[in-house]
């Protein structure tokens, strides 16, 4: 788990119930299974405190669970929100290496 600052109290969020992270200019939204949590925070500095067996910076305004990843289409992540397919997208930057990953698990 990691704690997070948000509005003026640390909010703790276990790994597990984060689905990703989105990156608004300094702010974070970590979306969680039942909430979202918004603190102050830069995305490379999230993404360095983040364990990387767990994340992946998969754009410059996304950090995505790997676990919560459903399927990759095209240039886009499909995760699920709240019930409802939500897409995601894969930079170019970041797109090899979530493929290597992918890659690496598949059958």
């Amino acid at each position: 788990f990691v704690f997070v600052k948000s509005d003026k109290k640390l909010v703790k969020i276990h790994y597990t119930d984060i689905i990703y992270i989105e990156g608004l200019k300094d702010y974070v939204i970590i979306r969680c299974k039942d909430t979202r949590v918004i603190t102050l925070q830069t995305m490379k500095s999230l993404e360095e405190r983040m364990p990387a067996n767990i994340f992946k910076r998969i754009h410059r305004s996304y950090i995505v669970n790997l676990d919560e990843i459903n399927a990759v289409v095209g240039n886009m992540v499909e995760v699920t929100e709240k019930g409802q397919s939500k897409n995601l997208p894969i930079g170019k930057n970041y797109k090899d290496e979530l493929l290597d990953i992918v890659n690496k698990n598949r059958l």
